[in-house]
């Protein structure tokens, strides 16, 4: 006999797991050319053999009266031209050295990993491995013709091409290593990254609908939902959780947020079954699977990062061994644009409701006050009472006190206006 339920339903299921592994699927892609620093390399490696054995003997017979280069004059050519290869390799790699020194001495460690993600060092290199790589496949081709005939069209003028493109890239690189030297363009830099991130977030999560802080208390015989692997949370599934709450007749809570990091193992949620299903429970791999988690936190969906790392610079810069509050200052000022911007995007707890208004899955999500307690109180803590950093801090707390914020960020900013009223009362009578 039939289970009873249509087909499409399973159809429909089996397009959003395939879907939802695409996905992942491509973001892992993502993530790999992000967080890898050979993989474009040796790509373009690869271009630049593939290029030497289409275009190496390109052109055909030469015409003696338009082209007088010959093989052995060719051959030399492109020793020379590898030579001045390695001697722009050398720049960008010392550049590059520089620029990562002043990133964590004068940022923090956890810059350099926004650093290292940055696509230009990776093409820039991707560019100077497709050339050497053209030009030493291009040098063996040419050993195999004879010395004095005539060199092909095609290898010469490729190799010359990549060699001004090689040099026009060095002059590029060179510009966009300055703005790491500025502390205001890093600063907007990471906000744009935050800001990006948050609308990433906003995106992923446009069929759910908000679900309020009280949503799904947790009954005494709920079953925890468990950590499948260690890493950080990507994205929830909850479309496919919501499914299995209506087909087990169940409630879901993820407790952690995306971006968390979670150990394998770990209670990460729960499940409780309903009334009418309370002898069964959805299967752990089928959980799992509406579960993403990867080993390396996705910059683009973690809000958290961004406002931390803005936060490092602040607090290096005001620790006694800097002491540079005025680049404290400027990120602040860079954080007192950027959380405007943010309260327009949907945060905190989201879920899924069924047909009949009932709540079924919860993700517990950070909300704009967690932010604002994360990027502001450790600034507060080690404020100095300077009176730059606190001015600016109280247009700071003004700004978000303008803001129309929910019940529970309405808290958070006014907790963080009462410690920058107790900085201001103290700096007055010091």
């Amino acid at each position: 006999m039939g289970s009873g339920r249509p087909e499409f339903a399973d159809d429909s299921r089996d397009e959003r797991a395939y879907q939802r592994r695409l996905h992942r699927a491509r973001r892992s892609v993502t993530e790999a050319v992000s967080e890898n620093q050979w993989l474009l390399p040796v790509v373009g490696s690869l271009i630049g053999v593939l290029l030497a054995l289409v275009l190496g003997r390109a052109g055909g017979d030469p015409d003696p009266d338009a082209w007088s280069i010959t093989v052995e004059e060719a051959r030399n050519s492109v020793l020379s031209a590898l030579s001045i290869l390695f001697a722009g390799l050398s720049i960008v790699l010392a550049l590059g050295s520089v620029t990562i020194q002043n990133v964590v001495g004068r940022f923090s460690l956890r810059m350099l990993r926004i650093y290292l993600r940055n696509p230009r060092d990776k093409a820039v290199v991707a560019v100077f491995a497709m050339a050497a790589t053209f030009i030493l496949a291009e040098w063996f081709q040419l050993s195999a013709l004879p010395s004095e005939a005539l060199a092909p069209v095609g290898g010469v003028i490729m190799g010359v091409l990549l060699l001004f493109f090689s040099g026009a890239m060095i002059v590029w690189y060179i510009v966009a290593l300055t703005s790491w030297f500025r502390v205001d363009l890093t600063a907007r830099r990471i906000a744009r990254i935050t800001l990006g991130a948050a609308r990433s977030a906003e995106r992923a999560q446009r069929e759910d609908s908000p679900a309020g802080e009280g949503s799904l208390e947790r009954p005494p015989d709920a079953i925890s939902v468990l950590a499948h692997r260690s890493g950080y949370l990507t994205d929830v599934d909850t479309q496919e959780l919501l499914d299995l709450a209506a087909r087990y007749d169940a409630e879901f809570v993820i407790d952690h947020g995306i971006g968390r990091s979670v150990v394998r193992g770990e209670p990460i949620g729960w499940i409780a079954a309903g009334k009418s299903a309370s002898d069964r429970l959805p299967p752990p791999d089928r959980v799992a699977e509406t579960i993403g988690i990867n080993e390396e936190r996705e910059l683009d969906r973690s809000v958290g990062y961004g406002i931390v790392v803005l936060v490092d610079i602040a607090i290096m810069a005001l620790s006694p061994g800097v002491n540079d509050p005025n680049t404290a200052v400027q990120v602040i000022e860079e954080m007192t644009l950027l959380f405007p911007l943010l309260a327009q995007v949907g945060m905190g707890p989201y879920g899924q409701t069924d047909a009949e208004g009932r709540q079924r899955v919860v993700v517990r999500a950070s909300t704009l006050g967690d932010y604002v307690e994360m990027a502001t109180a450790q600034i507060v803590l080690y404020s100095g009472g300077d009176p730059a950093v606190i001015k600016a801090l109280q247009r700071f707390a003004r700004v978000l006190e303008g803001l129309n914020l929910t019940e529970r960020d309405r808290e958070a900013v006014d907790t963080f206006a009462s410690r920058v009223r107790g900085l201001t009362a103290e700096m007055r009578e010091a």
